[in-house]
């Protein structure tokens, strides 16, 4: 990603239409995960899930913190537009099953993603209606 694109990336989620959630271990206070929600991007105004991380020992279906924030973002991004996007790494294996245990399809647009050496981003959508 370019600097314009960050740039860009980081503009929008100091929005008013921005959301973003945060799971927190209840004896420690501590920020186990996180979700944000953006409107738009380059490919469109439809929201897009962004800032996707759950700490390592809290992941998984057991605990469930994944799901309950992408809850949270579903519901919030309904109120908006009738699909939700995300951009996931190619080789994040447990990522993908987690999207498409959710509904998300791959859309078949990629990116290159700098951050990452042989980074190629996939983009998933679903319908939230």
């Amino acid at each position: 990603m370019d600097e314009a694109a960050w740039r860009m990336r980081a503009a929008r989620g100091d929005r008013d239409d921005a959301g973003s959630y945060v799971a927190i271990e209840q004896t420690t206070g501590r920020w186990v995960g996180m979700m944000s929600c953006q409107l738009g991007d380059e490919y469109g105004r439809e929201p897009i899930l962004t800032g996707v991380y759950v700490s390592a020992e809290f992941r998984g279906r057991d605990l469930g913190v994944a799901d309950r924030l992408l809850d949270h973002v579903e519901t919030y991004a309904s109120a908006f537009a009738p699909r939700l996007r995300l951009f996931v790494y190619e080789g994040s294996t447990p990522a993908l099953r987690f999207y498409s245990r959710r509904g998300f399809t791959v859309t078949g647009r990629t990116a290159a993603e700098a951050m990452v050496a042989d980074g190629l981003l996939v983009e998933m959508s679903r319908s939230l209606r």
